[in-house]
């Protein structure tokens, strides 16, 4: 699997996720568990954006991405406090640690392709998490796409001076998005591309409990809010049962 965003989408990428909330609220949200985890295990960590909020917090971060350039800023952003990281494919065994808590965010599990690929991820999760431990999983609700047409777009502002404008292909039959993201500044434009595949939230629960995790909660966001029939994202707490092999 290739790094989703190439080196020169990094600066765009970071710009489209700067406006979300997560950054505030991820170290509260870790930190309201029922046994407060020490050690975390974070997929697809990017440039650090909630690496470091939960670091400054006193986590013990080991991060995960496909990018070394992301690895790099990461390493740079979060230098003097407790993290390791480790560049590769996270449907592979990329570290050999046991953690009290994997985080898989910002809808990184539907960016890999098919349900057997994110069984393969999930099942890493899971040899990484310790008998008890968390999986905090955030993923959007495929009902936001289920009533669109094939092709649709959406503008919103980043900044005073920064538009993004997604342009969406939904396939409901193979039940994924791809979605054209485009940075409109005042001296230039660029664009990433983004290909997701849903799983909705039973799906995802069975698929949890495959590899030996068991729903404990579920959130419209990080802030608490509860999840309900018009909420457009989730966020999944699985404990791992102590068995915790797949089945």
């Amino acid at each position: 699997m290739k790094p989703p965003y190439p080196d020169e989408s990094i600066e765009t990428y970071e710009l489209v996720h700067s406006v979300q909330n997560d950054v505030n609220l991820i170290s509260d949200f870790v930190s309201s568990l029922p046994r407060m985890p020490v050690t975390v295990l974070e997929f697809a960590a990017g440039t650090g954006r909630l690496t470091l909020p939960l670091a400054e917090a006193g986590f013990s971060i080991t991060a995960l991405d496909l990018s070394p350039t992301m690895l790099e800023i990461l390493q740079r952003r979060t230098r003097g406090y407790d993290v390791s990281t480790a560049c590769g494919d996270f449907r592979n065994e990329l570290v050999h640690g046991i953690f009290d808590l994997c985080v898989i965010v910002t809808n990184t599990l539907f960016m890999v392709p098919g349900w057997k690929e994110q069984q393969r991820v999930l099942s890493q999760a899971a040899n990484c998490t310790a008998d008890n431990g968390y999986l905090i999983l955030e993923t959007y609700d495929p009902r936001i796409y289920l009533d669109q047409p094939e092709t649709f777009s959406l503008s919103v502002p980043l900044t005073e001076q920064h538009l993004l404008t997604d342009t969406a292909f939904v396939d409901h039959v193979a039940e994924k998005v791809t979605l054209i993201r485009t940075v409109t500044g005042p001296e230039n434009q660029s664009f990433y591309t983004e290909t997701s595949h849903w799983l909705a939230p039973r799906e995802l629960d069975i698929l949890a409990s495959s590899v030996g995790f068991e729903l404990l909660e579920r959130y419209e966001d990080l802030a608490k809010n509860p999840y309900v029939t018009q909420s457009k994202n989730l966020v999944s707490v699985y404990q791992k049962t102590c068995q915790g092999e797949e089945r």
